[in-house]
């Protein structure tokens, strides 16, 4: 396991588009705080307090998102192409 730990899901979070070439979005009922894009090994890759990032100069690949709102955290497969 990559050690990503899962809270209380987030209840209508929607990741998009996916797979994502340039950008993706994140957009749900509450308010996203952080999200941080994690490498299938666990590494950190980036990070941002918007709701949206841009994975463009990432290699192709499957990532993890965690996604942080005031009161969830869930971590959702991206996929990079």
């Amino acid at each position: 396991t990559l050690g990503l730990a899962t809270e209380t899901p987030a209840e209508n979070v929607l990741l998009y588009p996916n797979p994502a070439h340039d950008r993706f979005y994140v957009t749900g009922t509450q308010p996203i705080k952080k999200l941080m894009l994690y490498d299938m090994s666990g590494k950190l890759m980036a990070s941002t307090d918007q709701n949206q990032m841009a994975v463009g100069h990432l290699a192709s690949g499957v990532y993890f998102v965690q996604i942080v709102t005031q009161a969830t955290s869930e971590v959702k497969r991206l996929v990079v192409k």
